[in-house]
């Protein structure tokens, strides 16, 4: 079974423009609060994904084909987050994966 999991897009690759760094993003609430769990901001939650409540996983990043990315709602917009949004989510992934 072949599931669509929504995700933030990070970064592009360096070397491989059609690879990019994302970030998972999940409707389960984590059971203990932790760093690495973000939750979405409502103004984006409730804008493209019924207002549900979600969170960031900057603990399970992944490099993926740009390919096997999907649209929101199949429209030809990508909404844009916040910078701080995503340098807060790079700072966890740098925490977590001790890359400092």
């Amino acid at each position: 079974m072949i599931k669509r999991r929504p995700v933030i897009i990070i970064s592009k690759h360096k070397k491989n423009s059609s690879l990019v760094l994302v970030v998972p993003i999940s409707t389960k609430m984590p059971k203990k609060e932790h760093y690495t769990n973000i939750e979405l901001p409502r103004v984006i939650s409730k804008k493209y994904f019924k207002d549900k409540r979600m969170w960031l996983k900057s603990d399970m990043i992944n490099v993926v084909s740009l390919n096997r990315l999907f649209l929101i709602k199949n429209t030809l917009t990508v909404p844009n987050i916040d910078e701080s949004l995503v340098q807060q989510i790079k700072d966890a992934i740098v925490k977590f994966y001790c890359l400092n």
